[in-house]
C-alpha cells in the first residue's frame, strides 16, 4: 500500500508470445515471457535486460486464481511494439492498434488462410481474397493464426506492411495499409471519460452516461500544457511536434520567393526526356508516349492525370504548394507521429495535410528535415499516388531532390531523374525561346 518500487530478477523464457483478450480488449501480442515476478500493481513497470536496457513494459502475469499470486510466468510488451507506437503517442492524438481488414483461420492442412475480408480494405484493393494463404506478414513467416496476430499487434493504425499470400500455388507480394481496430468515435468517447478536463470515469448516481459532468479545474502546470480538440487526447503536443517538424523543413531554404510556376526537366530511368510544369492552376507531364495535362479545381479528386497514376500531377502540385506557401495558408496540417516511408526504412516524422478535399502524408527525415516520401490520397476508392524523393543537392540556396519515383498500388508509374529546376520567373528572352 505504500507504493514502493520492487525489483525481481529472472530470465526471458520466451518471445513472440500471444495472449488472448481476457474478457476485455486487452490483447497482448508479440510479448516477452519472463519468470521475473510480475504481480498486480506491477503493470506499466519496466523490463530490463542484464545490461540495463529497457526491453519491454510489464503488463500481464499468470496467477493462482485464489490468491492472485504470480505462478512464475509474466508477460511484457516488447520494445519493438513500443518503438512503433511511441511517435504516435507523442502526437497527442487518439492512437489505435491496427487491423488488416481481414481475419484468418487454419485450414485442414494447417495453412493460415483468409476466412473473411472487408471489400473496402486496402488489402482487398491490392488483391487479397477469401481462402488465400497468408505466407508472410511484416517480413515474418506465418505458420499459425497466433503468429499472424502477433505481427499485426505490433503496428499502429495507418502503417503500410508487406504481405505475401499464395493462391493456386502462386505467390503474390503486396503492401497493405492497416486500418484501425476501433471506430474513431468509440475511441474518443473512451478518452473523454478519462480526460483531465472531462467527466469522471464513472457517472454520478442518477446521471446518464452520455450527459457531460462539470469540468474539473486543472492544476496550473497541467492547464498550460493541455489543449482540448476532438480526435486528440491532448492537442498541445500535436501542435508542439508539428511546429518542430516545420522548423526543421525551413532550414532547407526559402521557397516562398520562387515563381508560382515550376518547370522540372531531365530523363526518366529509361533514358527518355521528360518535362514537368506545375503551377497553382494547372500541371502537365510530357513523356515520349505523350503529354498529360490537368487544371486543378477545388476538388483534387477530379484531377487524377496521368491515368492510372493515382493523381501524380496533383501530388506534385501539393508538394510545390507545401514548399511555397506559409504553413498557415497551406491547409490543415497535423502531426501523425512516426512511421517508415518505405518498408524497412528508419522511422520518419509524418505530417498529414488536407488541401482541396485531398489528404496527403508527408514523411520527413528527423535529422535534416528533407522530404523522403509523400502519399497523396485523392479518394478512398482510388490507390494513392506515392512519391519517393532522393538525391538532395543544393540549388540556388535551396535543397531539392534530383530523383522522384512515382508509384501507385503495386506498380511503378515513372522514375524521374531531374537535371534542371526552373523555380524563378523566366526572363523575356527565355520566354521567347
Amino acid at each position: 500500500d505504500d507504493f514502493q518500487p520492487s525489483v525481481a530478477y529472472g530470465i526471458v523464457s520466451g518471445v513472440h508470445r500471444y495472449q488472448y483478450p481476457a474478457g476485455t480488449l486487452l490483447e497482448y501480442a508479440d510479448c516477452i515471457q519472463t519468470d521475473a515476478a510480475i504481480n498486480p500493481g506491477n503493470s506499466g513497470g519496466p523490463l530490463f535486460d542484464a545490461a540495463g536496457r529497457l526491453i519491454g513494459i510489464n503488463g500481464r502475469g499468470s496467477f493462482e486464481k485464489r490468491g492472485r499470486v504470480n505462478v512464475g510466468v509474466g508477460y511484457a510488451i516488447s520494445i519493438n511494439q513500443i518503438q512503433n507506437f511511441l511517435g504516435h503517442l507523442k502526437s497527442g492524438r487518439i492512437v489505435d492498434h491496427a487491423t488488416l481488414g481481414a481475419t484468418v483461420t487454419s485450414d485442414e492442412d494447417g495453412n493460415v488462410v483468409v476466412d473473411n475480408i472487408l471489400e473496402d480494405s486496402d488489402a482487398y484493393r491490392r488483391g487479397l481474397r477469401y481462402d488465400d494463404q497468408i505466407v508472410a506478414f511484416g517480413r515474418r513467416e506465418i505458420q499459425t493464426v497466433n503468429s499472424f496476430k502477433n505481427v499485426l499487434g505490433i503496428y499502429p493504425r495507418g502503417w503500410r506492411v508487406p504481405l505475401t499470400y499464395q493462391r493456386d500455388g502462386q505467390k503474390h507480394n503486396i503492401f497493405a495499409r492497416l486500418a484501425g481496430v476501433h471506430r474513431q468515435g468509440a475511441l474518443e468517447k473512451m478518452v473523454r471519460q478519462q480526460s483531465p478536463a472531462g467527466k469522471p470515469p464513472h457517472p454520478r448516481p442518477g446521471q446518464p452516461d452520455d450527459q457531460p459532468a462539470p469540468s474539473h479545474k486543472l492544476p496550473a502546470i497541467v492547464a498550460q500544457h493541455y489543449e482540448a480538440r476532438p480526435g486528440y487526447a491532448n492537442y498541445y503536443f500535436n501542435r508542439l511536434n508539428r511546429n518542430r517538424v516545420l522548423a526543421n523543413v525551413q532550414t532547407l531554404g526559402n521557397f516562398s520567393a520562387t515563381a508560382m510556376a515550376w518547370t522540372l526537366t531531365g530523363e526518366t530511368s529509361q533514358g527518355a526526356d521528360f518535362a514537368v510544369h506545375i503551377s497553382d492552376e494547372k500541371g502537365s507531364l510530357r513523356l515520349p508516349e505523350g503529354e498529360s495535362k490537368v487544371r486543378f479545381t477545388d476538388e483534387l479528386r477530379e484531377t487524377l492525370n496521368p491515368p492510372g497514376s493515382g493523381g501524380l500531377l496533383a501530388a506534385l502540385h501539393v508538394w510545390q504548394r507545401f514548399l511555397r506557401v506559409d504553413p498557415a495558408r497551406f491547409g490543415e496540417l497535423v502531426y501523425l507521429g512516426t512511421a517508415p516511408p518505405q518498408v524497412g526504412a528508419p522511422l520518419a516524422d509524418v505530417l498529414i495535410g488536407t488541401y482541396r478535399g485531398a489528404e496527403t502524408y508527408f514523411y520527413f527525415d528527423p535529422a535534416n528535415g528533407q522530404l523522403l516520401a509523400m502519399e497523396f490520397f485523392p479518394d478512398e476508392d482510388v490507390d494513392s499516388a506515392e512519391l519517393l524523393f532522393s538525391g538532395y543537392h543544393e540549388v540556388a540556396g535551396r535543397w531539392l531532390p534530383n530523383q522522384i519515383e512515382a508509384r501507385t498500388g503495386n506498380r511503378l508509374v515513372v522514375s524521374l531523374q531531374i537535371q534542371h529546376f526552373l523555380l524563378t520567373k523566366p526572363s523575356p528572352e527565355q520566354q521567347e525561346q
